[in-house]
């Protein structure tokens, strides 16, 4: 079986029981729930929960739609590549 073990609403992570322990605050998910969510994740979406206790993909995760900034007056490779992780950083919801 396969659990969804959230520590905010943008950082989780799963768990089988067949591999990893299970706490009492992780919360079961259905097959179906945690294939959809590596099949859009292939594509690239990127998801945060939307309700801990849903019983379905829709009901527990929402995607997340990225705003990509401006990058107006960027000149090198260095500066590119900084603006880059921003964006990725931002998209994690860690600035």
């Amino acid at each position: 079986m396969k659990y969804l073990s959230i520590v905010t609403d943008r950082e989780y992570y799963f768990k089988d029981d067949r591999i990893n322990e299970i706490l009492p605050t992780d919360i079961s998910i259905t097959d179906e729930t945690y294939n959809t969510f590596f099949q859009n994740q292939c594509i690239g979406k990127i998801y945060k929960i939307k309700k801990q206790l849903g019983s379905t993909f829709n009901d527990i995760f929402e995607e997340v739609k990225a705003e990509i900034p401006r990058v107006d007056g960027i000149n090198t490779i260095e500066e590119r590549v900084i603006a880059l992780e921003n964006i990725i950083l931002q998209i994690q919801g860690v600035i």
